[in-house]
């Protein structure tokens, strides 16, 4: 079964931009990071992937067309989405509100496997990216399946490794962070950052 090479080249590449750049998932990781370490991160990551599976199953059956045919089923799914960043915006401007010391903060979530997944499923630039995907890197492989698991496992393996240094990164300010009000200047920022995308993602 041949690949084309340079097509799956691209496609790599593409991938790691898409994971690593900014973004509510890689903002989401790196507070994990801060507020409560690396170990509950797995579950940020398995949902991610979760949600991306089921975009990319979605548009490899065109629902993701029927979306644009039934726009209330879209509009539905974007309001969740919208709220769902909203409380977490929220959350982490109410955490900034508390003391901060080096105990992990109860005021910040840690994101389940199933809040991830939903937050993937139900941001239109995840349907955007999925759609984009699919539509030009269809060729990487004659298989249909093999192609389709070369774009799953190569977004794993990007999706893994951004949540992961994001939250390293997290991990690795988080002493620099409790030192005066620093820890509660980063979650205002935070929250506001999230609040700001959801707006943002209001009026598209």
């Amino acid at each position: 079964m041949e690949i084309n090479i340079p097509l799956y080249v691209s496609f790599v590449w593409f991938s790691l931009v898409g994971s690593f750049t900014p973004g509510p998932n890689c903002s989401l990781a790196l507070a994990v990071g801060i507020h409560h370490g690396l170990q509950p991160v797995w579950r940020h990551a398995l949902g991610v992937c979760l949600g991306v599976t089921i975009l990319m199953l979605l548009g490899l059956w065109g629902s993701l067309d029927l979306l644009k045919v039934y726009p209330l089923a879209a509009s539905i799914l974007k309001i969740f989405g919208i709220a769902y960043l909203f409380y977490l915006g929220y959350c982490f401007i109410k955490a900034a509100q508390s003391r901060m010391d080096d105990s992990p903060s109860n005021a910040v979530p840690k994101p389940s496997v199933y809040q991830s997944a939903f937050m993937q499923i139900s941001n239109p630039k995840a349907w955007l990216l999925i759609t984009g995907t699919l539509g030009a890197y269809q060729g990487m492989a004659k298989s249909f399946w093999l192609n389709a698991s070369l774009i799953l496992v190569t977004l794993y393996f990007c999706i893994w490794g951004a949540v992961y240094l994001w939250a390293w990164m997290g991990q690795s300010i988080r002493a620099w962070l409790n030192h005066g009000r620093r820890m509660q200047v980063f979650n205002i920022a935070l929250g506001l950052s999230l609040i700001l995308t959801a707006l943002w993602l209001m009026s598209q």
